[in-house]
């Protein structure tokens, strides 16, 4: 299925929007999109996303959006690129700036992507309810992403926790010789699928593990009857070149939006 770089944005976009409505501690409906709040400063949940993709922002937007962050954090803001012009220019009025970039990837699910698991692996699915692999699995997560500790791996710990609760997601753990040295997950939503959380320990790295997370996850999104796969990694990153391997395409680039540190 091919599909418009523009409607493949609508319903990533909506995805964005729904999961993050339904995931924060609280959250804020505005412009077309929410501002969601993760519970503390170092939450991965501090985001606004989805503004201006069923038109012109509200004038008062951004004064709200501080408002809800005031005594809080600073917000970054995800903004689309066929999001309403009315979005960049409320933003630099705010004092926001470009920060970064994500690029978001996506292949139909036509045919699955061929990667074998590496000899020596196995490749098992968390249930929700059991709590050994749940932890498995948030362990292996943060020791991928946050090794230091600290705030930040509490707050990502917290967050991968309520992702795996979530009615949409699906997530599996790599163990080698009964230990578990990986980690992935995805969320479906209408006929799309979003790639997420795929992590390997060190250790284990180069082999092809990642590349048959992703395989096996496209194969999983296309038995929930999606029709397209996404996945977001900033440019040039080991997610986007695996992705690119197995026959993604980019189909467009977020901005991240923040305030300068000195403000």
């Amino acid at each position: 299925m091919k599909m418009p770089p523009e409607a493949l944005a609508a319903l990533e976009e909506a995805r964005m929007v729904r999961t993050f409505s339904e995931l924060g501690d609280e959250q804020l409906l505005i412009g077309g999109g929410v501002a969601c709040w993760g519970g503390t400063a170092e939450s991965w949940m501090n985001l606004v996303t989805g503004l201006g993709m069923r038109g012109p922002l509200e004038a008062d937007a951004i004064a709200r959006i501080d408002a809800f962050y005031a005594g809080r954090t600073e917000p970054a803001i995800e903004v689309c690129p066929f999001a309403d012009d009315s979005v960049l220019t409320a933003c630099a009025a705010g004092g926001f700036h470009l920060a970064k970039f994500e690029t978001v990837l996506y292949r139909d699910l036509e045919t699955i992507p061929a990667a074998p698991v590496p000899e020596g692996y196995a490749f098992e699915a968390v249930a929700p309810d059991d709590g050994a692999a749940v932890d498995a699995f948030i362990e292996t997560h943060v020791a991928s992403f946050s090794p230091g500790g600290g705030p930040h791996a509490d707050a990502m710990a917290t967050g991968a926790r309520r992702m795996l609760a979530h009615p949409r997601t699906k997530a599996w753990v790599v163990r080698c010789a009964g230990e578990v040295v990986g980690a992935a997950a995805l969320e479906h939503h209408r006929r799309l699928a979003t790639l997420m959380a795929g992590c390997v320990l060190e250790a284990h790295r180069d082999r092809g593990l990642q590349q048959a997370l992703i395989a096996l996850r496209c194969e999983a999104a296309r038995g929930l009857g999606c029709e397209v796969v996404t996945i977001g990694s900033r440019p040039w990153s080991v997610t986007g070149r695996n992705a690119l391997r197995l026959g993604f395409v980019t189909a467009y680039t977020r901005a991240i939006l923040q305030r300068p540190p000195t403000r």
